[in-house]
């Protein structure tokens, strides 16, 4: 396995630019990126399904991107604006569950009518994002935090001030790596850790998007299919969840026959539910997170 030595990384403009000025422009793209999908999602999500998925995605990724660069952040400010990111994200749930449930249930017409029929409209499922939407754009309430934060990201800590962005990732990373790895669920592990450990994957997936410039290609190429296997298995279980979930919540209100057919349905997703978990600790063995850290300090 080649080690990569500092003299092959990427001199590019972002790997010799300011720490801070990358960080500025970082928050920015991704928390304005917020704002724009936030009003497509109000106003247009009932045309496209797609609108709500990626507003929740880009809260995802400006949470990470607020936690890569805290050092750089007033605490108080940026725990204000982690908390709306949160509550924009969770105003969109009641309409999530609702889409991965119908996808989930392609195929089964008589127990996507039993859900629809018990389940409100998207429409009204929709309204707490715009109440939050309404909230946060009144007299550009949220933008304006937004550029207030942005004019006070600074350095924080002596002994990083003026580094280089290559250098200041190079010294970052392997402490979020240590972090992630230290949260590697075990076999027995119950399904909130697995949910955790998913949300887990994402942040340093996103934060891996913000940093990899500063590495050579390779670096990207490598990681990234990795973060993809193990999100693609942790999303399949979470998808089963909700749906066992949400449908626990209804199975009182058919009728005798109605009820007997989503307890038998339901059944079959547990055994769903068990495989799902067998699939992801077939991958993700102690051996593959070993051969993942491998890769990664490669580069570091």
């Amino acid at each position: 396995m080649k080690k990569i030595h500092n003299q092959e990384r990427i001199k590019g403009k972002k790997a010799e630019k300011s720490a801070r000025k990358v960080a500025v422009s970082a928050l920015k793209k991704r928390l304005k990126a917020v704002l724009s999908s936030m009003l497509l999602a109000t106003k247009r999500s009932s045309e496209n399904k797609e609108l709500i998925h990626e507003l929740r995605v880009q809260t995802r990724r400006a949470v990470a991107t607020l936690e890569l660069y805290s050092e750089f952040l007033p605490k108080k400010r940026a725990q204000w604006m982690k908390k709306q990111l949160k509550q924009i994200r969770e105003s969109t749930n009641a309409v999530r569950n609702g889409d991965v449930i119908r996808e989930l249930l392609s195929g089964k017409e008589s127990i996507v009518d039993q859900f629809q029929q018990s389940q409100q409209g998207r429409a009204i499922l929709g309204k707490p994002l715009i109440a939050i939407s309404d909230v946060l754009q009144k007299e550009h309430c949220l933008e304006h935090h937004i550029d207030q934060l942005l004019d006070r990201v600074r350095w924080r800590q002596k002994e990083n001030r003026g580094m280089h962005f290559n250098e200041w990732v190079n010294k970052k990373l392997p402490g979020l790596l240590q972090d992630f790895l230290s949260s590697v669920p075990k076999r027995t592990a119950p399904l909130v850790v697995l949910h955790k450990f998913r949300i887990r994957v994402k942040e340093l997936r996103y934060i891996v998007d913000l940093v990899h410039k500063a590495f050579p290609t390779e670096f990207y190429e490598t990681i990234s299919p990795e973060f993809k296997k193990v999100q693609e298995k942790l999303g399949r279980i979470n998808d089963l969840v909700t749906l066992d979930r949400e449908f626990q919540k209804k199975i009182t209100e058919g009728t005798l026959e109605e009820n007997e057919l989503m307890r038998s349905f339901l059944a079959k997703n547990k055994k769903s539910i068990a495989q799902a978990r067998k699939d992801f600790f077939h991958l993700c063995t102690p051996q593959f997170f070993a051969h993942f850290e491998a890769e990664f300090k490669r580069f570091l």
